[in-house]
Parts: C-alpha cells; sequence; structure tokens
C-alpha cells in the first residue's frame, strides 16, 4: 500500500513537471511573439500626433543619439516629410542604452513602417535586417555611412574620396618644412570601404610630398574612447602628429581640447569635421585650421525624397550625393 502510494506521488511529481515545461515553452513563444510589439509601444509609434494625418511614417534610426550631427539630420528629414505628408520618427529616444542600431531595425520592422532612413554599416546581421527590410517591401536609405553588400534602395552621403582630397588640400595648406607627420583619427564603427576612399583620397593629394600619413582607428566602446586616444597619442613623444585629420565631430572637438590641454597650440594643426560653437570659436582663435562641413539637413531631406520617388516610381539612383563645405578663418564670420 506505501508502495503504491509512493508510486502514485512520483507519477504526479512527473506530471506537474511536464506540465509546468509545457506553460514554460508556451510562454517563451509568446514573448518572443510579443517582445518587439511591446518594443514598438515603449518607442511611442501609436502615438503620432493627433492633429495631422500622416500617409506615411518612416524610421529615422541612429545610434549615437545625443550627437547634433545627427540631430541636424533628423531635422532635415523631419521638415521634409511634413512638407509631403509623411512622419519621421526617431526611434529608440524611450529606449534603454542596451537597444542597438540592429534593435531598432528589428523594431521598425516589426511595426511594418513604411520607410526605414538610418547609419549603414558592414556588420553583416545588419545588411541581413536591411535585406528583410525590403524584401517586406520597406525602402531603407543609408545616410553618411552605406551598407553596398545589402539591398538598400538608396545611400545619400558625400564622396569619400573627394572628402579625402580635400582633407588632402588643407593638409598641405598648413604644412610647412617641419611638416612630417599626419594623424587620422578613425571610427572603427565607419565603414572599411568609406574609411579606405578617405585614406586613399588623402595619400594621394600628398603624393609626392615629404609628409607621412599614419592612422589611428578608435573604437567606441565608451563615450571617452577619442578622449583617451588623443591623450595616448599626446603622451607618445614618438607619434606626436604635426597636423590632426578627423572625420566627425567628437574627435574634432576631443583633438582641439587635448592640443590645448597639452599646451600645443601652434604646434599641431587641427582639420575638422562639422561644426559646432566650440569649433568655430577655434578656428576663430586659431586653433582650428579649418574644418570640412556636409548639408547635413539636406541629407536628411534627400533621404525623403529617395524613399518617396522610389514608393511612387520604382526607380531611385543608388547613390544621391551631399553637398561639402569648407569653414576657415576666411569665411568664418560669414556663417
Amino acid at each position: 500500500m506505501g508502495i503504491n502510494n509512493k508510486n502514485n506521488k512520483h507519477s504526479r511529481l512527473i506530471l506537474i513537471a511536464i506540465f509546468m515545461g509545457i506553460l514554460i515553452t508556451v510562454a517563451t513563444v509568446i514573448v518572443g511573439m510579443t517582445y518587439y510589439k511591446v518594443k514598438i509601444n515603449t518607442i511611442g509609434l501609436e502615438k503620432l500626433e493627433e492633429d495631422r494625418k500622416y500617409e506615411k511614417h518612416y524610421a529615422f534610426i541612429i545610434e549615437d543619439e545625443d550627437n547634433p550631427f545627427w540631430d541636424n539630420v533628423y531635422e532635415g528629414a523631419k521638415e521634409q516629410g511634413e512638407q509631403v505628408s509623411i512622419y519621421v520618427e526617431k526611434f529608440g529616444k524611450t529606449l534603454s542604452v542596451n537597444d542597438t542600431g540592429k534593435d531598432l531595425l528589428k523594431v521598425a520592422i516589426a511595426a511594418n513602417v513604411d520607410g526605414i532612413i538610418m547609419q549603414g554599416n558592414s556588420d553583416e546581421e545588419t545588411q541581413l535586417l536591411i535585406n528583410e527590410a525590403e524584401e517586406l517591401g520597406i525602402p531603407v536609405a543609408t545616410v553618411l555611412e552605406d551598407s553596398p553588400k545589402s539591398d538598400r534602395t538608396c545611400f545619400v552621403g558625400v564622396n569619400n574620396y573627394q572628402l579625402g582630397k580635400e582633407y588632402g588640400n588643407q593638409v598641405l595648406e598648413v604644412a610647412d618644412d617641419e611638416t612630417q607627420k599626419v594623424m587620422v583619427l578613425l571610427d572603427s564603427n565607419r565603414n572599411d570601404a568609406s574609411s579606405d576612399l578617405v585614406l586613399s583620397g588623402i595619400n594621394d593629394t600628398l603624393e609626392g610630398s615629404h609628409i607621412q600619413v599614419s592612422v589611428t582607428t578608435i573604437d567606441r566602446k565608451s563615450a571617452f574612447s577619442s578622449e583617451e586616444a588623443v591623450h595616448d597619442i599626446m603622451l607618445d613623444p614618438e607619434n606626436i602628429p604635426d597636423v590632426f585629420v578627423c572625420l566627425n565631430l567628437t574627435d574634432t572637438i576631443c583633438a582641439y581640447q587635448t592640443t590645448v590641454d597639452y599646451n600645443k597650440v601652434g604646434q599641431i594643426k587641427i582639420i575638422g569635421y562639422y561644426n559646432s560653437e566650440s569649433i568655430s570659436q577655434a578656428i576663430k582663435k586659431e586653433i582650428i585650421h579649418s574644418t570640412i562641413v556636409i548639408d547635413t539637413k539636406g541629407m536628411g531631406a534627400y533621404a525623403v525624397d529617395a524613399l518617396c520617388e522610389y514608393t511612387n516610381t520604382n526607380r531611385v539612383s543608388e547613390y544621391i550625393p551631399v553637398d561639402m563645405e569648407l569653414i576657415s578663418l576666411e569665411n568664418i564670420n560669414l556663417e
């Protein structure tokens, strides 16, 4: 009798364990299916402006949310969208720091938006997600950086080889007989092909001169990566350059501030990227020689127009160029 009770109890425990396993499995499936729907609600896709009716909804995806460069690109896209009844939403404003560009891209696909504007890269998973979006009928425009191996609809940005040549010309302008070393600060997240084109433009322009070009690649794992990299360069007397070439806003400001901190103003020339109040002041003080500015608002607007054209005609140019402008002491007061 005692043995039967034990067997029955053991059988009940097994059945309970099986039942709990089924419940856990079902719960996991439900969570997996609803995860991105929850993300969509968190982002606020269902809270569009009530006082306006939009015909389409585009997702604007970038990871560096606090960068004024991307704020201006987004403003250009948003303003152009309003002209053609398209709501352009900056994805990820309310999400946690753990949500990467790939996560946001998945959310945009799950939300079935009408178009996606994003900074491209060469990451394989990102390119596969772009392909998935295109297969589902969601056109993708990459801006500033491209994902050339993906099926993206178009790329809106600068000609990187011409950008490199402009940097090279600025190096020649600041160089004298004592100028030997040029240090190019590269972003490790930057598309390899675009980096190669920029460097090719610089090297081709400096060909035949006595100037040597070296590269420091900065890994953006922390907010202080750029600052740490520039400080390390300054602490190595063998590697201190005569000219810093910066390819983004953050590196330009770090190079400027570190040059001041180490009392190297006048000894190290800086050629920057983009513009801000601090960069303008540094140009006026002749700490930064010049900076190359691209039409950020135009970039955002062109991306919206490109997706509209593709939706309406099923055709659009694969590459849409954006204007560049050089700002130096000669024209800073005209800004």
